[in-house]
């Protein structure tokens, strides 16, 4: 998430904040009025994901603290960086709960390994699109984008040893919140008919675009964008669930990597 600049942004990524602590609770709540057999069943699952995430974010974290005492970041990049450790507890957190969930969703989606792989490599060419398309329209009109801790470390080699990981780590942090732990729960209640359908996509996508608040101005055309992107992966998830997701994001955010040098020139020229 980006520094707040102005009270939109404190505002709007406060309450993204807010509502990610609210899933989190939400989550554990889940978890302790399982049966035993069932937390047994996430518990694994848990485990192979949890590893591999606090592992790169005490790596990145370590490099970010070096890098800074040779000069090569600035202090804002390691609050950045610090600042995530705060959304990674909240999805660690998060997370055996919302597998249990989608275990007890997944008797009702049935796909096959093709299906999956197809619908995976469409979805995540249509948020590329989605992103080329933002970028190209939004720089037709907007002659100068915010400078963001993004484009600061995308210009040197030490900042992007930072900005990588921090973008693969992303994907599972962000969809075990909200598309695992907020769309799951939504979804448990659509089941028993207390949520339409459609909410169980627009509210997720709504309150993650929130998070991404700051970036242009004026505000808005950057959360419209992550909105519209939100919404694909949630289609995502309720076809195929949360490893599905993860991987339509991180090619987003690989792809949105490779994509930085046109929008830091399409904004500045």
């Amino acid at each position: 998430m980006q520094q707040p600049q102005d009270p939109y942004v404190f505002a709007v990524q406060l309450f993204y904040l807010a509502a990610s602590a609210v899933v989190f609770a939400l989550m554990l709540v889940q978890l302790v009025l399982a049966s035993r057999k069932e937390r047994e069943g996430v518990f694994n699952t848990w485990l192979k994901w949890i590893g591999p995430i606090f592992l790169v974010q005490v790596l990145v974290t370590i490099a970010a603290v070096i890098f800074l005492f040779a000069g090569a970041i600035k202090e804002e990049d390691v609050r950045v960086v610090l600042g995530q450790w705060i959304l990674v507890f909240l999805a660690v957190g998060a997370f055996p709960g919302g597998l249990l969930v989608e275990q007890r969703a997944r008797g009702s989606r049935k796909s096959s390994r093709w299906s999956w792989f197809f619908t995976v490599a469409v979805a995540t060419i249509t948020v590329l699109a989605i992103s080329m398309v933002w970028i190209l329209a939004v720089s037709g009109f907007i002659s100068e984008k915010p400078q963001t801790f993004l484009d600061e470390l995308a210009k040197s080699i030490p900042g992007l040893i930072i900005l990588v990981p921090i973008a693969i780590l992303a994907a599972p942090v962000e969809e075990a919140i909200f598309r695992l732990g907020m769309q799951g729960q939504l979804m448990a209640l659509e089941k028993r008919g207390w949520c339409p359908k459609w909410a169980t996509l627009v509210i997720p996508s709504t309150i993650w675009a929130l998070g991404h608040a700051g970036v242009v101005t004026p505000h808005g055309l950057k959360e419209f964008q992550i909105f519209l992107v939100g919404l694909v992966l949630g289609v995502v998830y309720r076809r195929h669930g949360f490893g599905a997701c993860v991987a339509v994001h991180l090619g987003l955010n690989c792809g949105a990597l490779l994509l930085v040098p046109l929008e830091m020139y399409l904004f500045r020229s």
